[in-house]
């Protein structure tokens, strides 16, 4: 009697709103496959507008651009089809070269080649082999020198003055470029001071005339003054890279168990000072690194034998090796690897602590 007794008008409602749950399922479908086909023509439409960029950013290049990244080609030993593809990756590569030229603008340009991240399609408007997420591969970089690290060869131009605009014609007397490279084991030092004592230390000695100096008593002075200054800071490069080469460097971690990269807060400290094997391999870790210390320590106070013609020179050469060997190593303390170990050791209360305490 009740079913009888049911309201029409309530059954109609329940049956329109299961019609429309089920009508909603297929629904939804069709907004996902909406939704990717709108990622796919976003992506499409990206990468398209990087082409248009890339043909823009073509169209900027002048003679006396070109001229630079020839010069920058022709030692790189690339074509310059090739380099000009690198420098067209990315707008402000361009802007850089472009404010080098023009009237007031930068007064140096560098070329870096060496190891970079490959640029996708719509990042850089053409398709590279061998692109993708986190993909690396020998690359041309324009910088000022602020950004990336030389890790590679540079190439760069400098300028004197920077109050005309470079063209076609003033460019080959108003600029002038080296080479450093830093991708040589010895050290960006030994590329500088290379380029420093072999380049120019042989033209300034080889100058006959330098004009107003060579009026008066005092130009000539102020000539002489600055050549031995000129002398003594190339081999000040020298010593300086000599004695960055005797640095001892602390032992590296190689333990499977912590990545000492992963630990950055206190909470992550005191969580692997509750692993005891973890505790085991850090206490090792910093047992060497008080090994290390103490040899550092001992040379130092070790007497040196000298020459009776030891002159002063000598003396300031062996401070300056002990000065760069501690600098090295109070850098190494105080890195974030360093760091970790002596808090996870001294949250775990280790007796390795004292030790490097001590130290």
């Amino acid at each position: 009697m009740s079913f009888l007794g049911a309201d029409p008008a309530h059954g109609i409602q329940e049956r329109r709103q299961s019609v429309a749950i089920h009508a909603g399922l297929p629904g939804r479908r069709r907004s996902t496959v909406g939704s990717l086909l709108v990622n796919t023509e976003s992506l499409k439409e990206r990468q398209q507008k990087a082409k248009e960029a890339r043909d823009v950013r073509k169209s900027l290049l002048q003679p006396h651009h070109k001229f630079l990244m020839q010069m920058v080609a022709q030692h790189l030993a690339l074509d310059y089809s090739v380099l000009e593809d690198f420098v067209l990756d990315a707008e402000r590569q361009v802007t850089l070269i472009t404010d080098f030229c023009v009237k007031d603008g930068s007064r140096s340009v560098k070329f870096y080649y060496q190891e970079a991240m490959i640029p996708l399609l719509e990042e850089c408007g053409r398709t590279i082999s061998g692109a993708g997420k986190g993909a690396v591969a020998p690359r041309v970089l324009v910088t000022s020198g602020t950004g990336e690290r030389l890790r590679g060869i540079c190439v760069y131009f400098l300028r004197t003055k920077s109050d005309i605009a470079l063209t076609s014609k003033n460019i080959y007397d108003e600029v002038t470029f080296g080479v450093l490279d830093a991708s040589d084991p010895t050290g960006i030092l030994t590329a500088f001071e290379c380029v420093m004592s072999s380049l120019y230390q042989p033209c300034l000695s080889a100058l006959e005339t330098w004009g107003e100096l060579d009026n008066d008593p005092h130009g000539r002075k102020s000539r002489s003054t600055f050549m031995d200054s000129y002398e003594n800071f190339v081999s000040f490069l020298g010593h300086a890279q000599a004695n960055s080469g005797e640095c001892v460097r602390l032992a590296s971690n190689t333990s499977e168990k912590i990545n000492l990269q992963e630990i950055k807060t206190a909470q992550d400290c005191i969580q692997a000072a509750a692993n005891p094997d973890i505790v085991s391999d850090v206490e090792e870790l910093a047992t060497v690194w008080c090994k290390q210390i103490e040899q550092i320590l001992a040379e130092s106070d070790q007497m040196r034998k000298e020459a009776d013609d030891t002159g002063p020179m000598a003396e300031l050469d062996h401070w300056r090796q002990l000065m760069a060997r501690f600098n090295a190593l109070l850098e190494q303390i105080k890195s974030h690897n360093c760091r970790m170990v002596i808090n996870i050791i001294n949250i775990s209360k280790s007796k390795v602590l004292k030790v490097l305490y001590y130290l």
